[in-house]
């Protein structure tokens, strides 16, 4: 067997949870893995808990773990690793654009004040810088993943 087979294998496992079972449950393996020594299985987290949080939609907001995703988010967004950051700051889009409150303009002022109370200053600071890229890009379509990805893409690249 060789390590690309196993990582597709577990790739096809952990899509297969995300669909299978119940968003609390997910999302509470996730965040355990989230502090993992390997930076490979934290960027793989990372990736999961952005396609989780496209299943879920909006309902994320009123999950029991919603402040620990917080704090993963934060922990993440100052990884050495490209691919953990990439997905954090998407991550943070799609939680921008996913609630209800991203239309209003005041809302990211609403948003940033919740990320304040539950993130360091400089981990605030990366994602305060996130979301006003954001809030200069349009607002996307949220069932087209594709639409994350280009967004901020400015961000993406620093």
């Amino acid at each position: 067997m060789s390590n690309e087979f196993l990582g597709e294998e577990a790739d096809k496992a952990f899509l297969a949870m995300i669909h299978n079972i119940s968003s609390n449950r997910s999302l509470s393996v996730l965040l355990q893995q989230s502090k993992h020594k390997c930076p490979p299985v934290r960027a793989k987290v990372a990736m999961y808990l952005e396609k989780l949080i496209e299943v879920i939609g909006p309902q994320i907001f009123e999950h029991r773990e919603f402040e620990k995703l917080i704090t993963v988010i934060g922990d993440f967004v100052n990884e050495g690793s490209i691919n953990i950051r990439t997905h954090t700051k998407q991550i943070i889009a799609r939680l921008y654009y996913l609630s209800p409150k991203a239309k209003n303009p005041a809302f990211s002022k609403d948003f940033l004040g919740t990320l304040k109370k539950s993130l360091a200053f400089q981990q605030y600071q990366k994602i305060s810088q996130i979301v006003q890229q954001c809030t200069e890009d349009n607002t996307p379509d949220t069932t087209q993943t594709n639409d994350l990805t280009t967004n901020c893409k400015n961000q993406n690249e620093r």
